[in-house]
């Protein structure tokens, strides 16, 4: 990869990868899924330099996990036994408790279990919005780096005049 484009994507590396993390949030929201704060922080976006080639892999916790791929029907209850007491999974009793559910644990559970959840596509929606909210951000940055980066290569080869 030419020097000059490996330093650009390494400098806006940090900014890519915090606004897809921000897209698919956004792309949550958008397709009507509630998102803690604890499931938010745990979407995580990891980058790759490779040749020329730069990737991002993103991903979160297992409430994610459930959101995006679903489950089939007829799977086991989310519960657990506790000190002797059946007890709603933790993720689902903390999801229960900020949603304000009032239903039994065990009703919830079971409504789970019995009833099959479709995955929610959200990679596209989140390409949409990053390409809609950061591209032109990271358009202007880009310029401004670049300006930079020859400025201070020009500084180097031929000193102060290129200033």
């Amino acid at each position: 990869m030419n020097p000059i484009i490996s330093l650009i994507f390494q400098l806006l590396d940090e900014r890519i990868r915090q606004d897809i993390v921000t897209a698919i949030v956004l792309s949550l929201k958008r397709n009507d899924k509630f998102v803690s704060g604890e499931t938010a922080a745990s979407i995580f976006a990891r980058s790759e330099f490779s040749g020329d080639n730069y990737s991002v892999l993103a991903g979160g916790n297992e409430v994610l996990r459930y959101i995006v791929e679903g489950k089939p029907a007829g799977t086991k209850l989310p519960m657990r036994l506790f000190n002797g007491e059946w007890e709603l999974m933790p993720a689902l009793a903390r999801w229960k408790a900020i949603r304000g559910v009032t239903i039994p644990d065990y009703l919830l559970a079971r409504s789970i279990a019995e009833n099959e959840r479709e995955g929610v596509d959200i990679a596209a929606e989140a390409i949409r919005i990053f390409n809609k909210e950061s591209f032109i951000r990271l358009n202007q940055n880009l310029r401004t780096l670049v300006a930079r980066e020859i400025t201070r290569e020009l500084k180097v080869i031929y000193g102060e005049l290129a200033a």
